[in-house]
């Protein structure tokens, strides 16, 4: 009878029975899979990006162990995993951020011709594209205007007006805002005009009101002269949210 073959003596290149299974092919797959995270948020596009470098890693150490390690499929599932979920992660997140910069220069562009209607009084041009649940709009045409009027009374003529900042913020209600903050210097006043736009529910934005003051400088600087009355915004800045006046 042939004596047994102890176990360190088989070929494991010529015995694929005993050859391991690459770890690193392995996690190349369970990195693969959660590529899905990707997503979620832009950053997490970086773990298929692992996966795909796993799985090339583990392919060329198989090609190199001649035999001794196996899970050349493995590899390559983890690598169409991660470039699958590389490309489709990476181009939802992209079409999001490209769909959101239309959209704040489609508002600049809104923001800037509502803000020429109010420098040359054309009040009730603005006051017809507030939405009929506005605040602003529930006053009347004729107190809307006396606001916006008192505003700029006495600041004299125009000398300079640019777009601080426009920014898509969330509200507490869950909806979506988009603040377009105005810097106007007149002759002898600086206000801040903040013109406020929302999402609706079929997803188009619309005007939602206005609001304005005399900025903190102008106020030090003319110490002991009345400014205007601040106008009353719909939405107030705070937290890094929107949120409704109750």
């Amino acid at each position: 009878m042939a004596e047994p073959v102890s176990s360190d003596q088989f070929d494991r290149a010529t015995d694929p029975e005993y050859a391991a299974v690459c770890p690193m092919a392995v996690l190349a797959v369970i990195v693969g899979v959660l590529g899905a995270t990707a997503f979620l948020v832009a950053p997490l596009v970086a773990v298929p990006v692992v996966a795909i470098v796993l799985g090339l890693a583990a392919h060329r150490k198989i090609r190199k162990s001649q035999g001794v390690l196996v899970g050349r499929k493995l590899a390559l599932a983890g690598i169409v995993l991660g470039i699958a979920t590389a490309a489709l992660g990476g181009g939802y997140h992209l079409s999001i951020y490209l769909g959101e910069q239309r959209t704040l220069e489609d508002l600049k562009t809104q923001a800037s011709e509502m803000i020429d209607d109010i420098l040359a009084g054309r009040y009730k041009n603005v006051f017809e594209k507030l939405p009929h649940d506005s605040v602003q709009r529930k006053v009347g045409v004729e107190r809307f205007g006396k606001a916006m009027s008192d505003l700029f009374e006495g600041g004299g003529n125009l000398v300079q007006r640019n777009l601080r900042s426009l920014q898509i913020l969330p509200t507490e209600r869950g909806g979506l805002v988009a603040p377009a903050e105005m810097c106007v210097r007149l002759d002898r006043r600086t206000l801040q005009i903040t013109l406020w736009f929302r999402q609706e529910e079929d997803g188009r934005w619309q005007f939602a009101g206005v609001g304005g003051h005399e900025t903190f400088e102008s106020i030090a600087k003319h110490a002991g002269q009345d400014g205007p009355a601040p106008l009353p915004a719909p939405y107030q800045r705070g937290h890094g949210h929107g949120h409704h006046h109750h």
